[in-house]
């Protein structure tokens, strides 16, 4: 059982209160890697595990998962619960996902530069609840070569200081 602090006005007459068997949502990088140079197909959008959930079902899970929370999973740092602001910025990226039709894929290249070492990398940011049976799949994708190609991003896609996120912002944590 979790509490969830809630804020009352004037008008409220009644209060449902129910168990919620999840907890706070997960974010991490997810990869495709390759030695070579690599085109790739990924998907936007809002996966599921329970098929006989409507989408608007996940998503109010998903929703509850990212009102409890959001902790960065990382190989970096342990699990790490990003703070409010930075909260907002993931759950209003999340929730456009729930338009896209995850069956609909977009393509992009990752290319290796010549005469550079190692592959490439193609890594987007996933959000998921704690089961991981609900799991939004964002639009934010990394395209990483060089000696960083299996290495995943050390902050999330919002604190990326550039296009391959080798760097961070600083104080993002």
């Amino acid at each position: 059982m979790v509490c969830v602090k809630a804020k009352f006005g004037d008008g409220v007459s009644s209060i449902e209160i129910r168990r919620q068997e999840q907890g706070a949502a997960q974010a991490y990088w997810q990869s495709v890697t390759a030695t070579e140079s690599l085109e790739q197909t990924y998907h936007i959008g809002l996966t599921y595990s329970k098929v006989d959930n409507k989408q608007w079902e996940e998503a109010d899970r998903m929703n509850a998962a990212l009102d409890l929370g959001i902790t960065f999973l990382s190989i970096f740092f342990p699990p790490l619960s990003l703070i409010p602001r930075q909260r907002n910025v993931v759950q209003r990226d999340v929730t456009t996902t729930y338009g896209y039709d995850y069956s609909q894929a977009s393509t992009t290249t990752c290319t290796v530069p010549d005469g550079s070492a190692g592959g490439a990398g193609l890594w987007q940011w996933v959000v998921a609840t704690e089961d991981s049976q609900t799991m939004s799949y964002t639009q934010h994708t990394v395209c990483r070569t060089g000696e960083l190609w299996n290495v995943e991003p050390s902050c999330p896609y919002f604190a990326c200081a550039n296009a391959d996120c080798s760097e961070c912002v600083d104080n993002w944590t």
